[in-house]
């Protein structure tokens, strides 16, 4: 689990830091960018995840477009990862103010 750009550091990796990273593991590699927007260049590594089937990007709508009380995330990833998420959740994607919000 990664935090890309890291909050409250605002230390930010490069795509070829975390390319290295995610090729060397195994496993899962989950990068969150939920402070992406706020970051001086876009290195965001969405753009990998057709090249890295163990890479997951998470991304939200709280921080830069200030709906924070909606708590709506989104993720990028492989369709087999993005399948495997979709068997753990609720019934209901978002909670009920967000749902009834709009």
């Amino acid at each position: 689990m990664l935090v890309n750009p890291n909050a409250p550091t605002g230390l930010l990796l490069s795509q070829a830091e975390v390319i290295h990273l995610v090729e060397g593991m195994d496993g899962l590699v989950v990068v969150d960018e939920a402070y992406m927007d706020f970051a001086d260049s876009d290195e965001s590594v969405i753009s990998l995840i057709d090249r890295y089937p163990n890479l997951l990007v998470l991304r939200t709508f709280s921080k830069s477009y200030g709906l924070c009380g909606v708590r709506v995330r989104y993720s990028f990833g492989h369709e087999r990862l993005i399948a495997a998420l979709e068997k753990g959740k609720d019934v209901y994607n978002v909670d009920a103010i967000a749902r009834f919000a709009s």
